[in-house]
Parts: C-alpha cells; structure tokens; sequence
C-alpha cells in the first residue's frame, strides 16, 4: 500500500491568508454556508472570489458533468474506469487552482473555495483503496502520484480550512431529499466514512506544514443558522488575527 505523507521539501511552502477552503462530506450544508460567508464578507467590502476546487474552472466544469451517473433500473452505474476518475479529479483541481485561484489572490481577493485538493485526497487517495471498479491494479498509488504532483506545483496553499461533517443519520435523511446526485452519493455510509477518515487523515498531515493553516471542524448536525453564525465567528477571528483588510 502507498505511503500517505507529504515529502519533506514540500513542507517549506507558505500559506496565503486569503484562501479558504470549505470542504468535507457532502450534505452537511457547505454550501449555504459558503454563500452567506461570501455575503457577509461582501458587506465588509471585501472582494471574494467563489470558487469549486472540483469544477471550479472552465475546464474543471466540463469534468464535473462526467461525474453525474447513468441510471438503468436504478442502479447508478459509474461512466469510467477509477483510472479515468482520479486522472480527471485532478485536473479539475490544477483547472480551478490556474484559472480562479491564482489570479483572484494576485489581485488582491478572498477566495473561497468549495473543496480543494483536500478533497481529491479524501476521495481519491484515500477512501478508493479498496474500490473495486478499476480497469488497473495499482489505482491508489496512481492517486497518491498525481496527488503529490499537484500538491508539489502549488506554490500556494490555504490559509484556513473548515471541513464539514455530520452523523450518519442526518446524512441518510438529506441524502433521500437530494434532487441531483453524483456517483459517489452512491457508494454508501461506509465509503463516507472512508471520505471522512480521508479528511482526517489529510488534517493531520496538513496541520504539520511549515507556517501551518489554521484547520477547524464543522459541526454540521445542528441547525443551519447556528452552523453559519458559528463558521462567521470563525472567519472574523481569523481576519483580525491575521490582519486581512478589504481590498476596494
């Protein structure tokens, strides 16, 4: 089995302040948090970028359309090999980061991004080791390859991340609400935990960068509101404590 670590020269990068990430499993309210983040920094004149680590970018939302299963007899079925998935996972990542990313904190932004490369280790490093669709023996260490190829080309990191869990009983309830969904919205509860132990995992290793991100746990079982009010203490602290000021 491959080596989940971060090479030891990679730990000599720096963190841009200005970039957040909102990840984690899904359905826990990410979204509707991150739209009001982006509203309440708008009214502190801040100028936010929004941006999906997974399909963030021209390209990166072409890729995302493949991820959308096809249906026969209610049986999702995945469209490509685990190969395809994590090939592809990736360059939607390296897509969002060239085309939102970099240019939105050159210019002096905020960015927010829902997922980032976090994601792509959860899911695609981590939680896929013992999946049982590929084409190839080896996809895990293909994964972790293309992993720390990116995670060694990006000269910037997140400042701040919030990752975004809830229990399993809640994720079973807004999972049979939800309107549209993905192929991994099929693999069940316990390829969720894996995505979730991934994101552990992947917090774990980050949290010992050099100059180290500041990495919160979101409880996403209580309400909405309480959620949103508890992730805009978050953000308001980490400004004030890193002096990031409204750039128009």
């Amino acid at each position: 089995m491959a080596t989940h670590t971060l090479n030891n020269n990679l730990l000599k990068k720096t963190v841009n302040r200005s970039y957040i990430v909102f990840d984690g499993m899904d359905l826990t309210g990410k979204t509707s948090c991150i739209e009001a983040i982006n509203s309440h920094l708008v009214e502190k004149r801040y100028n936010v970028c929004l941006t999906k680590g997974f399909g963030g970018g021209v390209l990166g939302k072409h890729i995302r359309q493949e991820f959308i299963p096809t249906v026969f007899n209610g049986i999702a079925l995945n469209k490509h090999s685990s190969t395809y998935e994590a090939l592809a996972a990736g360059l939607a990542n390296i897509d969002a980061y060239e085309t939102d990313v970099l240019p939105s904190l050159k210019y002096g932004k905020v960015v927010i991004s829902d997922r980032a490369l976090s994601c792509f280790y959860a899911y695609q490093v981590y939680a896929n080791t013992d999946k049982q669709i590929s084409f190839i023996t080896d996809t895990e260490k293909l994964a972790l390859e293309v992993f720390n190829g990116l995670f060694s080309g990006m000269n910037v990191h997140p400042g701040l991340y919030l990752f975004f869990k809830c229990s399993d009983e809640n994720y079973t309830k807004r999972m049979s609400k939800r309107k549209e969904s993905n192929m991994l919205d099929h693999r069940g509860l316990d390829y969720m935990h894996r995505v979730t132990d991934g994101y552990k995992k992947f917090s774990t290793l980050y949290g010992s960068f050099a100059k180290a991100p500041e990495i919160y746990w979101i409880d996403a079982d209580r309400s909405q509101e309480e959620v949103i009010q508890h992730v805009k203490s978050i953000v308001d602290t980490y400004f004030e404590k890193h002096f990031i000021v409204p750039s128009f």
